[in-house]
């Protein structure tokens, strides 16, 4: 039941996985029925569990449900561990849908850090990509990627040049990886904002 599931969740170890994966694989023959027990699972998983469960995690991150792999890219974003990137710039690579490639973004800035790779991937999206989502997404994962020169650099710059939610994204990048050599610099956007949104980010 429930509450078994999540005592293994909480289990860090090699044998916990496995059991899960099995249970995954059983889970699956139920159709679209069990659909809403195992999305529930890994969006626990993502949120309670150690990064082992990665192995589980790699399984599932083509899966041909949409939703489901939505949730896999959230569980590795909030797991946030390098083992995954590898796993992560391939499932985003083939993803097609954008509002889970919007998740898989994320996911590469948070499995990233410290990674060349992942910080020339984001800026580019951040850059050029046509859905809003995604590119704001991308612009937020940056954040991850603090304090790394790069990252900064092009958050920074895009606070001059951006604007709307593509500030907005920016700004809340620089909170999350709490990037305080940028205080000033957003303190100045203040002055002459009307919109209530953006202050409360600024503030």
């Amino acid at each position: 039941d429930r509450g078994d599931v999540i005592r293994v969740l909480f289990t860090d170890d090699d044998s916990a996985v496995n059991f899960l994966e099995k249970q995954f694989g059983l889970w699956e023959l139920g159709g679209p029925r069990v659909a809403p027990i195992i999305d529930g699972t890994f969006e626990l998983l993502g949120t309670i569990s150690s990064k082992r469960y990665i192995e589980a995690l790699d399984a599932f991150a083509t899966h041909n449900r949409a939703s489901l792999r939505a949730r896999v890219a959230v569980a590795f974003e909030q797991i946030g561990h390098p083992d995954g990137l590898s796993t992560v710039k391939k499932a985003l690579k083939k993803e097609k849908d954008d509002e889970v490639r919007a998740e898989w973004v994320r996911a590469l800035g948070a499995c990233g850090f410290g990674q060349k790779s992942a910080l020339n991937t984001l800026a580019k999206l951040a850059e050029k990509e046509k859905d809003d989502r995604v590119r704001r997404n991308a612009i937020l994962a940056l954040g991850h990627l603090l304090p790394a020169e790069g990252a900064f650099d092009f958050l920074t710059e895009l606070l001059g040049t951006a604007d709307g939610d593509d500030r907005s994204a920016a700004i809340l990048a620089l909170a999350l990886g709490r990037a305080t050599g940028a205080r000033e610099l957003i303190a100045g956007f203040e002055e002459g904002e009307d919109d209530e949104d953006v202050l409360k980010l600024i503030r």
